[in-house]
C-alpha cells in the first residue's frame, strides 16, 4: 500500500508533530552544521599554525565519524527501499540523498 493509499485512520494513529517538535529538529539541525562548521575551523587553524599532529588528529576526529554516520544512514535507506517495495522512490530523490551524502550532511535528511 501506497502513501497515497494509506486510510485515514493511519495518519489519525500518528503522534503530532507540533510547533516545539519543528523547533527542536531546526535547532538539532543547526547545532549539527556547527559543530562540523567548528571542527573544521579547528582544523584549519592547526594547519595554518604548522600544527600538524593536532591537524591530523582533528581531521580523523571530523571524517571517521561522519562516515559511520553516513554509511548507517545509507544503508538504513537501502533497507528501507528494499523492505518497502511497493513504494517506489524515483531516481532523482536517489541521487538528492547520495549528493547530502557525499557532502558527509546525511543525517540531516534522516
Amino acid at each position: 500500500m501506497t502513501t497515497a493509499q494509506k486510510p485515514k485512520e493511519y495518519y489519525s494513529q500518528l503522534p503530532a508533530f507540533g510547533m516545539l517538535d519543528s523547533l527542536g529538529c531546526l535547532v538539532a539541525i543547526f547545532t549539527y552544521l556547527a559543530d562540523i562548521g567548528s571542527d573544521i575551523f579547528v582544523a584549519y587553524l592547526y594547519f595554518r599554525e604548522g600544527n600538524v599532529y593536532s591537524f591530523g588528529f582533528t581531521v580523523a576526529f571530523i571524517v571517521v565519524p561522519t562516515l559511520v554516520v553516513t554509511s548507517f544512514s545509507l544503508t538504513w535507506y537501502i533497507h528501507d527501499s528494499k523492505k518497502n517495495v511497493e513504494i517506489h522512490i524515483s531516481n532523482l530523490k536517489w541521487i538528492f540523498r547520495l549528493i547530502f551524502h557525499f557532502l558527509q550532511i546525511g543525517p540531516v535528511l534522516r
